[in-house]
């Protein structure tokens, strides 16, 4: 591999400085994240919430192209990156037992 292509590579995997990423969410987004951080699953949002959960999905769809990332740890690691501006976000927490 050449370095050129190396370093579009790695360039691909960087993640944005700042709040790059995260600016770009809505306010409900942005609780939504919150609450994926908080290690609730995706009906217990929608509980917590007062929305359905299909909503809660598509906005979790929506966060994921937004974050262009691929997993929840992804998304997590993404907003701690921004958190100085928007307060601590902290690893998911282990999911509570129903």
């Amino acid at each position: 591999m050449s370095s050129s292509v190396a370093r579009r590579v790695l360039a691909a995997f960087q993640l944005p400085q700042g709040r790059a990423g995260v600016s770009k969410l809505t306010d409900r987004e942005s609780e939504i994240l919150d609450q994926f951080a908080a290690g609730h699953a995706a009906k217990h949002v929608s509980r917590l919430l007062a929305i359905s959960y299909e909503n809660v999905r598509c906005h979790h769809k929506s966060i994921y192209k937004k974050l262009q990332v691929n997993s929840v740890m992804q998304v997590v690691a993404r907003a701690n990156a921004a958190s100085s501006a928007r307060g601590p976000l902290l690893w998911p927490a282990k999911r509570r037992s129903r």
